[in-house]
């Protein structure tokens, strides 16, 4: 998720390089899996100039790790007697 915008980049004399900020909005307090997420960015409206490729970049938002959900053993092993049965295990 990101923070839609829009700006115009101002270039100086002898200037030849902008960035562009763009704000990306964490799922930390929230953390769900949604697959990778893309937006476009793209370059217009130029003046005292052309534009030329490549005018549009595509951006690609990954889920951080912590998005994903785990599961775990409270224990790494287990004994039982066979003649129990079962054995419950705590996840």
């Amino acid at each position: 998720d990101y923070v839609p915008s829009s700006t115009q980049l101002i270039f100086g004399p002898g200037q030849s390089t902008q960035m562009c900020h763009v704000v990306l909005l964490d799922d930390e307090f929230e953390p769900r899996l949604e697959g990778n997420e893309t937006f476009v960015i793209f370059l217009s409206s130029a003046v005292g100039s052309i534009l030329d490729q490549p005018y549009i970049a595509v951006v690609m938002i990954t889920d951080d790790h912590l998005d994903i959900p785990q599961m775990t053993f409270s224990q790494d092993s287990y004994t039982v007697d066979e003649k129990d049965r079962t054995v419950n295990i705590t996840i």
